[in-house]
């Protein structure tokens, strides 16, 4: 009688990770891909790289996932006569350019940023293809004219969440950062600490706060005075209240819509009985024969 065959171990299917749906190939790929054009786009515009970004894409293409969060700090004590310290510019550059969709956050902290390379960034929010939920500039000597360039065309931003602390652009920089808020429905969180923001900021931002989605703002290292303070509160309050009134309204618009259609369903049915009652008397009268004498 033959022997028995041994069983052999089952060899274990050899596979890269799976990838995330939609996309074409490995993240650690895009990633590499990525972080080889920053490179370059740094070289370029004589800009040295971030060591904190780079080592975190590093990361990512080794462990083969994406790069969802950009954090930017520039090195400490840096001096070099051909380069510049750390910049957000190179940074939009190579997303752009390698159009990878994945960004949700940028941190910038203590980079100065120039109104063109604002404007930069702006424009790639703008496109709609770079999902970014959260952006913080703090301490970036952002001026009043680019507060109010960053959110010119807010409408077409997926931002839920603005920092810009440490930036002394004043009341012009928070009118025109408002004005261009005026419309957006995303937005939840807005910090404002450390603007240098006055009475007309107050005004302003209860003006933004009463007609759209933001239900945080973080105001701490300001002078808005009683009179801004005031404002603020007063022109939320109002909305709050009309807000308030207008959901009243609809709840009851909408019960008594529902009390009608359950008046209008209990007559359907009391009709449709009656007409049941009525054709059984009559099937019952018409069945009956006369007796023969």
């Amino acid at each position: 009688m033959p022997g028995k065959k041994k069983a052999g171990k089952k060899k274990k299917k050899s596979g890269k990770k799976k990838r995330p749906n939609g996309m074409l190939e490995d993240p650690g790929d895009v990633v590499k891909r990525l972080h080889r054009v920053y490179s370059d786009a740094c070289a370029k515009k004589k800009t040295v790289a971030c060591p904190g970004l780079k080592d975190s894409m590093k990361d990512c293409f080794e462990n083969n996932h994406l790069l969802v969060k950009f954090v930017l700090q520039p090195i400490l004590g840096f001096t070099d006569p051909e380069l510049s310290n750390v910049s957000i510019d190179p940074v939009v550059q190579a997303v752009r350019q390698e159009r990878y969709r994945y960004i949700k956050e940028i941190h910038l902290w203590d980079i100065p940023i120039p109104h063109e390379h604002l404007a930069n960034l702006a424009l790639m929010l703008e496109s709609g293809v770079y999902p970014v939920t959260g952006i913080e500039l703090t301490d970036c000597s952002i001026e009043a004219i680019s507060a109010a360039r960053l959110v010119q065309n807010s409408v077409l931003f997926s931002l839920t969440t603005l920092c810009l602390d440490y930036n002394e652009f004043g009341d012009d920089g928070c009118i025109g950062l408002c004005d261009g808020l005026h419309g957006n429905t995303m937005l939840l969180s807005l910090s404002l600490c450390y603007c240098n923001l006055g009475v007309e900021s107050g005004k302003a931002l209860g003006q933004l706060i009463s007609n759209t989605a933001i239900r945080e703002v973080y105001l701490n290292g300001n002078n808005l005075e009683v009179e801004g303070a005031i404002e603020l509160v007063k022109l939320a309050a109002d909305q709050a209240e009309i807000e308030s009134l207008r959901r009243a309204d609809e709840k009851q618009a909408e019960q008594e819509a529902l009390e009608l259609m359950n008046a209008k369903e209990k007559l359907r049915v009391r009709t449709a009985l009656s007409g049941d009652e009525s054709t059984a008397d009559t099937s019952g009268s018409k069945g009956k024969k006369k007796k023969k004498k």
